[in-house]
C-alpha cells in the first residue's frame, strides 16, 4: 500500500458522519416545525370555539334582557362549558331620555375564556354590545 493511499483512506468515513449529522439536524428541525405547526391550528380551533361561546353568551343575555327587563343578567360563579369559563365581565345600566320618551341601554361584555394567562393554551374572546330595552 503506498503513502497515498493510506491518507485517502478513512476519507469516505467522515464525510458519511458529516451528512448524517446534517440529515439528523435537518429532520429534527421538520420535527419541531411539524408540532409548532400542529399547536398552532389546534389553538385556532380553540379561539374559534372561545368566539362562539361568547357570541352565544350575548345572545343568551339578550334573551334575559327581553324576558327580565330592568335586571343585569348573570351567571353562576365558575359557570363552564366544554371546558370554557363563561362570565358577564360587565353590564351597566345607563336610562336615556329623548323628548318625552325614557329608555335604557345595557352595556353588556361576555368573555370566554380556557386555561391561566400566561399559559401556552390560554384562549379568551371577548363580546360587547349596547343592548336597548
Amino acid at each position: 500500500m503506498s503513502i497515498q493511499q493510506r491518507r485517502n483512506h478513512g476519507f469516505t468515513l467522515i464525510s458519511t458522519l458529516f451528512l448524517l449529522v446534517i440529515v439528523g439536524m435537518l429532520g429534527s428541525y421538520m420535527v419541531n416545525l411539524t408540532m409548532a405547526q400542529q399547536h398552532t391550528a389546534a389553538l385556532d380551533m380553540q379561539i374559534s370555539r372561545a368566539q362562539y361561546l361568547a357570541s352565544s353568551g350575548m345572545d343568551w343575555a339578550v334573551y334575559e334582557l327581553t324576558n327580565n327587563p330592568g335586571v343585569c343578567p348573570s351567571l353562576p360563579s365558575g359557570f363552564q362549558l366544554e371546558g370554557f369559563d363563561l362570565s358577564v365581565t360587565q353590564c351597566s345600566k345607563t336610562d336615556f331620555t329623548e323628548g318625552v320618551t325614557t329608555y335604557s341601554a345595557y352595556d353588556i361584555e361576555i368573555t370566554a375564556s380556557m386555561n391561566a394567562f400566561g399559559d401556552p393554551d390560554y384562549v379568551s374572546r371577548a363580546v360587547r354590545a349596547v343592548v336597548e330595552e
